[in-house]
């Protein structure tokens, strides 16, 4: 599975508006992205929620303090305080184009785990940078194994 960067999907957009016959600079999308992300940080952190249809809804939520344990001394707790979470809630169209990719996604898995099972191929040995001295600063010759 694909990760898409900030950059990369500035590209994408970019060639999308256009193919609509809408010349848009990359640098202007790139801040319009930017803008939208800082936009949408600094709604939540005012503790309101954004809502986008066909898309989704992020909301801050309270997470309740509790105990929890030390992995490195399991049997010590340590307090974890209450914190504010934002949450993503997906909308309609966004499950549903998404449950539509598990197939793709199962495929994806068994490619992997066909190459993960097929013979190693096998691998040379990578060629030395420099040739070794003698301490006499003569070139050491090395005879090969056959």
């Amino acid at each position: 599975m694909a990760t898409i960067t900030k950059r990369e999907l500035t590209i994408i957009i970019t060639e999308k508006i256009g193919a609509k016959g809408i010349e848009i600079a990359q640098q202007d999308v790139s801040e319009v992205i930017q803008t939208l992300i800082d936009e949408i940080t600094d709604i939540l952190a005012c503790g309101n929620s954004v809502v986008m249809r066909k898309f989704g809804a992020f909301e801050v939520r309270e997470l309740k303090a509790k105990l929890g344990r030390n992995p490195k001394n399991p049997s010590s707790t340590v307090e974890i305080p209450a914190r504010a979470a934002v949450r993503f809630k997906p909308g309609k169209e966004m499950k549903e184009k998404v449950a539509a990719t598990l197939k793709v996604i199962r495929e994806r898995k068994a490619v992997s785990e066909r190459k993960a099972t097929s013979k190693p191929k096998a691998v040379s040995k990578p060629k030395a940078v420099g040739e070794p001295k003698a301490a006499s600063g003569r070139k050491v010759v090395r005879e090969r194994k056959q």
